[in-house]
């Protein structure tokens, strides 16, 4: 079972360095060749950090499914402890360390580099973008911290991911084939 584990684990780590490198390529303003070579062409794989992203949170759901087919006595509460420890704790040392440095450094656009990366620590950080970030609320398109949207949406689905394995393993194969197709279905209208 620990192989298992750490082939996951290197797929994590392949998945890691293509979000890694994808998101070195959106701080440099693009030119031709290199839209090519990383959009079109062959190096499309070391710059896939969207798909990269969404593998995590296939891999994030296939681990935490897997007590629920060992027929263990699961703990909501012991399940929240252990998800805001490992997701909403480190993403929140995040969003402090980015709000510090904007203070201590931001000194306004830097030329030479993309839009995506100047957006960041732009606009004025207020109370109610310090209660969502608090909260998890809004549609985090962050200027704080672009790169945090994933951690916000992997709590928000882990907090309802034992709800849905508690259906999923009491149902027949093809009812959880059709509550996972509604609920990809009302995912794509929700966006």
């Amino acid at each position: 079972m620990n192989q298992r584990f750490d082939e996951l684990d290197s797929l994590q780590g392949l998945a890691a360095l293509a979000v890694f490198f994808g998101h070195m390529y959106l701080v440099f303003n693009e030119t031709l060749i290199s839209k090519l070579l990383f959009e079109y062409g062959p190096l499309r794989i070391a710059v896939a950090g969207s798909e990269a992203v969404t593998f995590f949170f296939v891999l994030s759901g296939f681990v935490l499914s897997l007590p629920y087919y060992s027929n263990r006595q699961l703990n909501y509460r012991s399940f929240v402890i252990r998800r805001v420890c490992r997701i909403y704790i480190p993403y929140l040392i995040a969003i402090l360390v980015a709000l510090s440095l904007r203070e201590a450094f931001y000194t306004g656009k830097i030329n030479g580099l993309s839009d995506w990366f100047n957006v960041n620590w732009s606009n004025p950080f207020d109370r109610s973008a310090i209660r969502d970030h608090l909260l998890l609320i809004g549609t985090f398109n962050s200027n704080l911290n672009n790169v945090v949207w994933s951690l916000v949406h992997e709590m928000r689905i882990s907090l309802g991911f034992p709800f849905v394995m508690f259906l999923l393993v009491r149902m027949k194969c093809i009812y959880g084939i059709g509550l996972g197709i509604a609920l990809s279905g009302g995912s794509v209208l929700y966006a």
